[in-house]
């Protein structure tokens, strides 16, 4: 495609072009048309610092949308560096009020796409700077305090790794061995992980880092903010509020927003919806109705995700949602004292696991609470055997 002599009137016609483009989601045509704005060398070193700045910010976004965050990273940083030279020359004088106001709602805007680019780059501290900063000038947008809280879920999660892995954490199933002969006696362990438990304590809800408790604060001001019409923002921003409520010890509310997002949603937010009242319903007590919630979630619902690929963010979507709903059942059985039926269900789930490393290691504690609590002393030996070898040399 040959490029055009590059003049106000030919910079506006792209521009339109790309975004016509852009609405349909033909995101590289989009960028071959923008390109062909740099192509004209002469007349693009001519234009206005905010043209430039709008052409840097919409080839990040565009490359955003292409999954090239660094690309999108590296043009957003070059229309930042156009603002602050739009400052200096502010401070001059040199720029009308006018352009200082495109300039000033312009900046909000690079700082938030900085901070996307950086959550989808997964650094997350340098994710919370830049949308806690775009906060400020965009308080009033839904979109702005569900990616902070995002942050903030991601920042906890990330903190969590490891702890259920059964090659870092299976020899603590058992603290030691005592007697010796046939009297001897293995030691359980009655906390093999970390306390996943949040603390609901003021404090947690306080300072300038990303937390759970912040993350429920800028959940409940993109609920307040949210837009009529937005349904696909609306789920996106109940699920995390559920979520982040389940985990900081909240089921009450968490339950009241899994309620509400069950009521308006489909595919992979239904499925999530059902799976967060459960929880919330095992936390108040209510086991009875969490596993019939969850049976009929199994039967209902989930053959209706096997050709489901929409959502790429769902990764996995054949096992990893099967493998949840399939724990969460069996825990809620066995807190029910329906043991037989919680020993059969996870005998099959384990039988779709090729290694028993694969295995987390909270699946392998709760077989050994089973067979336990069921008499089966001898296959518990085994599962200790297997993950505490040192214990029986």
């Amino acid at each position: 495609m040959m490029a055009p002599t590059l003049t106000p009137e030919t910079f506006s016609a792209i521009m339109r072009k790309s975004k016509s483009l852009f609405s349909r989601q033909k995101y590289e045509e989009a960028l071959e048309v923008m390109i062909l704005i740099q192509e004209d060398t002469e007349n693009f070193a001519k234009l206005s610092d905010s043209r430039l700045l709008t052409f840097y910010n919409n080839v990040g976004i565009l490359y955003y949308h292409l999954r090239k965050p660094c690309l999108s990273s590296f043009y957003f940083n070059r229309a930042y560096k156009i603002y602050f030279l739009n400052v200096f020359r502010r401070c001059s004088n040199d720029i009308n009020s006018q352009r200082s106001s495109f300039y000033s709602e312009a900046i909000h805007k690079i700082i938030y796409n900085m901070g996307l680019c950086m959550l989808f780059r997964m650094k997350l501290n340098e994710a919370f700077f830049y949308l806690r900063e775009a906060a400020q000038g965009m308080h009033r947008s839904p979109l702005v305090w569900l990616r902070l809280a995002e942050c903030c879920i991601l920042f906890y999660k990330r903190g969590q790794e490891g702890e259920f892995s059964v090659l870092k954490n299976g020899n603590l199933l058992a603290n030691s061995k005592v007697g010796s002969g046939l009297s001897s006696k293995i030691v359980l362990n009655s906390k093999f992980c970390k306390d996943s438990g949040y603390p609901s304590s003021p404090q947690c809800y306080q300072g300038d880092g990303p937390s759970l408790g912040f993350a429920s604060i800028c959940l409940k001001n993109a609920y307040l903010l949210l837009p009529v019409g937005n349904n696909r923002l609306k789920q996106a921003v109940l699920a995390a509020s559920s979520y982040v409520h389940l985990t900081i010890g909240n089921p009450v509310i968490a339950h009241k927003y899994a309620d509400i997002l069950a009521e308006d949603s489909c595919h992979v937010y239904k499925y999530l919806s059902k799976l967060y009242l459960a929880e919330s319903l095992v936390f108040l007590n209510r086991i009875g109705e969490a596993i019939e919630l969850l049976k009929m979630t199994y039967i209902n619902d989930y053959d209706s995700f096997e050709n489901l690929q929409e959502d790429d963010w769902f990764s996995n979507i054949n096992t990893t949602s099967h493998y949840v709903l399939n724990y969460n059942l069996i825990v809620s059985l066995t807190l029910n004292g329906q043991f037989h039926e919680a020993s059969e269900l996870l005998r099959t789930f384990l039988r779709l696991k090729v290694s028993i490393n694969e295995v987390p290691i909270h699946i392998v504690a709760l077989a050994l609470y089973i067979e336990l609590a069921t008499g089966h002393v001898d296959a518990a030996r085994s599962i200790i055997k297997q993950q505490c070898p040192q214990l029986f040399q």
